[in-house]
């Protein structure tokens, strides 16, 4: 009977220490369990306002962001996305891309459509339709939601313009 007594008593004991960090009335919660993780793979990632950027981001969403940062030159830059999703690493949540790696991905189905998710009807209205249509999306799905928009021109020399480099006249553009 000594034997049970004093092995129940070991027991409690030994019960009682593992509960002691959590009755010494000061309740710890480890919020980093709480925090989803999103890691993001940007050409920006090392610029100190990006990272002030991340870093609110980071408080107002109760969020662990990990950034990555990609290579500058677009070219290796497609090397090194394309080499990741081909592989379906899954490490990266999301990545910068340009118009031509947004164009070739979404044929390639390594990316979810975001209707459902992120573009709605309202936000998807407040881009050009043309680009929309012609660039992030396929078969009515988007796969990629516009950050920066590039502005593309032509630059015009109105010397050669007027009598061309042949000698002949050109027609004069409107602007």
């Amino acid at each position: 009977m000594k034997k049970y007594v004093l092995g129940a008593f070991i027991g409690f004991l030994l019960l009682m220490s593992g509960c002691r960090d959590r009755q010494d009335g000061v309740h710890t919660e480890d919020t980093d369990l709480q925090k989803e993780k999103l890691t993001i793979m940007h050409v920006d990632a090392e610029s100190p306002g990006f990272r002030k950027f991340i870093e609110n981001a980071e408080k107002e969403l109760n969020l662990e962001i990990e950034t990555i940062a990609c290579p500058a030159d677009a070219d290796v830059r497609q090397a090194k996305i394309s080499t990741i999703l081909e592989a379906g690493d899954s490490s990266i949540d999301i990545f910068s891309v340009n118009d031509e790696m947004i164009s070739e991905f979404k044929y390639k189905d390594y990316l979810k459509p975001l209707n459902d998710t992120v573009m709605t009807k309202e936000l998807l209205s407040s881009y050009p339709e043309s680009y929309m249509q012609n660039v992030p999306m396929k078969d009515g799905k988007v796969y990629s939601v516009p950050y920066l928009m590039d502005i593309m021109v032509f630059w015009v020399n109105r010397k050669s313009q007027e009598t061309g480099r042949s000698g002949r006249r050109k027609i004069l553009l409107p602007f």
